[in-house]
């Protein structure tokens, strides 16, 4: 393939190694110099996007489902937020070269390292 895209889905997979499997799988598909994008919600955003509930994501996994849960909000136990750092991280390691982060949202203009926080989602690009 030439492009391959990931919207909204990659969370979805529960565990660094299915991430990775994912990871790897995408860049075999993709032909040389070929680009794959994924978008996702921010971990560092202090408000976890699903429950709408302030820093909880944050928290041990487990911990952070009970407190969802007990507050009526859905389970957290089938979401595995990555942060742009540790994704790129993922990426590199997969062999993806030219790994961007854009920035997604109304606060998406501000200086980058704030982007980090007041973005609630954002975008990785990289290329074969």
């Amino acid at each position: 393939f030439d492009l391959i895209t990931l919207y909204g889905t990659f969370h979805y997979l529960v565990g660094t190694e299915k991430q990775t499997y994912a990871l790897k799988s995408a860049y075999d598909a993709l032909k040389p110099d070929g680009q794959i994008c994924i978008q996702l919600p921010n971990y560092w955003h202090p408000i976890e996007p699903f429950t709408k509930l302030w820093f909880v994501h944050w928290l041990p996994r487990q911990l952070s489902d009970k407190v969802a849960t007990r507050m009526g909000k859905r389970t957290l136990l089938d979401i595995e937020h990555q942060s742009p750092v540790h994704l790129s991280q993922m990426m590199k390691a997969v062999g993806f070269k030219d790994i961007n982060y854009l920035p997604l949202g109304k606060f998406s203009d501000l200086p980058k390292p704030l982007t980090y926080i007041a973005c609630n989602t954002y975008i990785i690009s990289a290329k074969k």
